[in-house]
């Protein structure tokens, strides 16, 4: 997939845009981008380089960019080689979404 890191590239320059226009942007780049990773074969790396992506992209503070995050990640769950690391991806999004500190918590 060829496209993956233009993708990446896009993604990485639009997270720092604080607008609604870049959010509905960065929720297309998320999508495509775990869209590009489900045609990926078993077992390519660049399939857990789109994962952790996806699980940066938690991060971003929009519902656009959260929906599509969850929508991309159900389907690439899915797949045989992500499922044997569920254990992992499930801590990874307990760490994203759950807060760290008493300030956060608040």
């Amino acid at each position: 997939a060829l496209v993956l890191p233009l993708l990446d590239r896009k993604l990485a320059s639009a997270a720092d845009a604080d607008s609604d226009t870049a959010d509905r942007l960065n929720g297309a780049l998320v999508a495509c981008v775990g869209c590009a990773a489900m045609r990926l074969g078993e077992g390519d790396a660049r399939v857990n380089a789109a994962l952790s992506r996806l699980l940066a992209a938690l991060h971003t503070p929009a519902e656009y960019v959260q929906k599509a995050v969850s929508g991309v990640l159900a389907r690439l769950c899915a797949r045989p080689d992500v499922k044997g690391r569920a254990g992992d991806l499930l801590a990874d999004l307990l760490f994203v979404a759950l807060p760290t500190s008493d300030e956060e918590a608040a």
